[in-house]
């Protein structure tokens, strides 16, 4: 997948593929979640994850730095919505052969409440490959 706009281009390495195939499976895997935008960049991934008629408490966490591991996962659950997804796509990364594959533990999380909040986010992420070359982790690659 290339992703472009008028000034960024992004160029998805093999696991990167990887990366956005499994996040559009989501919806596939979990029926009552939904991907509203999405980005995979080379070092990390942005999206809007709708989770649809939740049970109280499984979407709602009570601090931004989140983690995917643990015992206290609660079924349909954001954490364990990622946890599904990074155990996924890290057995498919390391089948292709790349056995040092792994993900940071923690993610971030931010709850949409309103239509300009969701609009400056969506935007954010669509915008995302504009601001690349300033990530602190930039490496120029060409591809052959």
């Amino acid at each position: 997948m290339v992703w472009r706009d008028n000034t960024a281009e992004i160029d998805l390495s093999e696991v990167g593929e990887v990366a956005d195939q499994y996040l559009q499976r989501i919806p596939e895997i979990h029926p009552n979640v939904s991907l509203d935008a999405w980005i995979v960049m080379p070092n990390h991934i942005h999206a809007t994850i709708v989770i649809n008629d939740a049970p109280v408490g499984v979407v709602e966490t009570s601090h931004w730095d989140v983690s995917t591991t643990g015992d206290h996962l609660i079924s349909g659950s954001l954490g364990a919505i990622i946890n599904h997804y990074k155990a996924a796509c890290t057995r498919r990364i390391r089948d292709l052969g790349y056995g040092v594959f792994a993900w940071q533990p923690r993610f971030y999380d931010h709850i949409i409440r309103n239509q300009r909040s969701h609009d400056r986010i969506r935007l954010y992420i669509w915008q995302n490959p504009t601001r690349w070359s300033d990530d602190e982790n930039y490496i120029e690659t060409t591809q052959g």
